[in-house]
Order: structure tokens, then sequence, then C-alpha cells
């Protein structure tokens, strides 16, 4: 088992939500698709991840929630705090 940590992941895949990583600049582009890979290389299912806030730029539950699922969905145990 190896233990990550990973902040600041601000998603927004509710369509209601506009605010795409990319408006920091060309490095941000494909943001999520990029993280995802990342996930997916090094996460074993038996690993923990620790996501400590900022998860997503919903700021109420149902703005968040397609998120939430997107990050259930990646391997490993997810131990996530409130940012």
């Amino acid at each position: 088992m190896k233990i990550y940590a990973i902040g600041d992941l601000h998603l927004s895949f509710d369509s209601r939500i506009r605010k795409p990583m990319d408006v920091f600049g060309p490095a941000w582009a494909h943001h999520a698709q990029r993280l995802e890979r990342n996930w997916r290389e090094l996460v074993g299912e038996e690993d923990v991840v620790i996501v400590p806030g900022d998860l997503s730029w919903g700021l109420r539950l149902d703005e968040a929630l397609e998120d939430l699922h997107w990050i259930e969905a990646l391997p490993g145990r997810k131990v996530m705090v409130k940012g």
C-alpha cells in the first residue's frame, strides 16, 4: 500500500460551473484528463489518496456532485477533507 496526497483539484464537471482551469494559462489545458491519466498510472486499488480540500469549483453539494463521483471512480481509497 502506498499513500498519496493531492489537493486543489478544482474540478468543474457540472455544466452550471463555468470555470475551467485553462483560464490560468495553457499549461492547465485538459487538466482533468491529465489528472486522471496520471492518477491511474500511479495509484492502485490498495493505495490511499488523501485529498485535502478544494476538490471542486462548486460551492454547494449539488454543484460538486459530479466532481465527487469522478473522484470516487478513480482507483484507491480516498480520504477527503473539506477545504
